[in-house]
Parts: structure tokens; sequence; C-alpha cells
């Protein structure tokens, strides 16, 4: 079975985060962002091991970050640079929001 498990319900999550501060939002969104890149990544390789999954994109794994995702999704074709960019940008952004007090 495999470790990673795409978020489907993106519906419930908007509706949830309506509600919230631009904090709340920017670390879940940020994480929503994380999910789908990992989806995408985990779509265009080979069938693998959930062991494999979790040395690949836990811990300090390769594909542990969401900008190391970010670049790997742009060097698989997934987007173009323009959306690499915006990710990275994001990337900062929620990172403030996580890191700053």
């Amino acid at each position: 079975m495999p470790r990673h498990r795409p978020i489907t319900d993106f519906s419930a999550i908007f509706r949830e985060l309506q509600h919230e501060n631009a904090r709340v939002v920017a670390i879940v969104g940020g994480a929503l962002l994380d999910n789908i890149l990992t989806t995408a990544i985990l779509a265009r390789m080979r069938p693998i091991s959930s062991t494999m999954q979790e040395d690949l994109f836990e811990g300090y794994g390769p594909l542990s970050t969401f900008s190391a995702k970010a670049d790997v999704g742009y060097a698989l074709g997934l987007y173009e640079e323009d959306v690499r960019k915006d990710l990275r940008t994001l990337n900062r952004i929620r990172n403030k929001f996580a890191h700053d007090l």
C-alpha cells in the first residue's frame, strides 16, 4: 500500500480556510501544495514501495522539502519555469508565517 495519501476533498479544505487568519491559510495552503507536488511527482515515477517513498519524501530524504519538490516537478516537465518560481515564492511566504513570530 502506498505511503503517500493524496488529498481528494479540496472543497472541504477551502471551506475551512475561509474562516481562518492569513497565518493558518499560508501554512495549511503550503501543506496542501506540498501534498499536490508529492502526488504529481509520484505519478511520474515508476511504482515504488512505501519504504522507498519514505526514504525519498520524509526526514532527510532528497524530496523531503517543498523547494526540492518544486524543482524536481519542473525538471520532470510537470510545469514551466514561471510556475516553479511561483511555488518557490509561496514556499518563502509559508516559511515566514511558520517560523517568524
